[in-house]
């Protein structure tokens, strides 16, 4: 019994070769989670009071919801008048499709190809024709700047500038 006893205490008793490490730096970082987690749990405490003050504030009639779907349904159901005109809305926009398909099909024909070129050539022709007097009137109005510079250096006027010295 005094073996057993020995025996006993001795597997009670730590062994030489068990170290217990202490790591502060380690120690205080999960004392921080900590402390961080029961912040969180506490956020998270106020915000579900918060919602639980928020839905028993919260008074909404429930037994009319009933009699505003029948209404829905039946205002959804009947003609009115909006009804009326977002019909008469897709009558003319289905209207002008059939033109827009109409005119395209005819601009597919080798008619309507040789009507279009020619109205963009006729088109090309008036915008060149615009910049042809946009230039004239450009080279105009630079002939006569010209004409002025010359009677002024006539008179004697003397200029350093470069556009004098056309």
């Amino acid at each position: 019994m005094g073996t057993l006893l020995l025996a006993i205490t001795a597997a009670a008793r730590p062994v030489a070769a068990q170290w217990v490490v202490h790591d502060p730096v380690n120690a205080a970082i999960l004392v921080e989670q900590r402390l961080n987690q029961a912040t969180q749990i506490q956020h998270q405490v106020v915000q579900i009071q918060n919602q639980l003050r928020n839905l028993r504030s919260y008074t909404y009639d429930w037994s009319n919801i009933a009699a505003e779907l029948r209404n829905l349904r039946a205002t959804l159901s009947s003609p009115t008048a909006k009804v009326d005109n977002a019909n008469a809305q897709i009558h003319q926009m289905n209207g002008e499709l059939e033109t827009l398909a109409q005119i395209q099909a005819r601009n597919n024909t080798a008619q309507g190809q040789l009507q279009a070129t020619q109205t963009q050539t006729s088109l090309v022709a008036q915008m060149i024709g615009q910049l042809q007097k946009q230039r004239q009137l450009n080279l105009a109005a630079i002939m006569q700047e010209k004409a002025e510079l010359d009677r002024f250096k006539a008179m004697g006027y003397q200029s350093s500038s470069v556009r004098d010295r056309l």
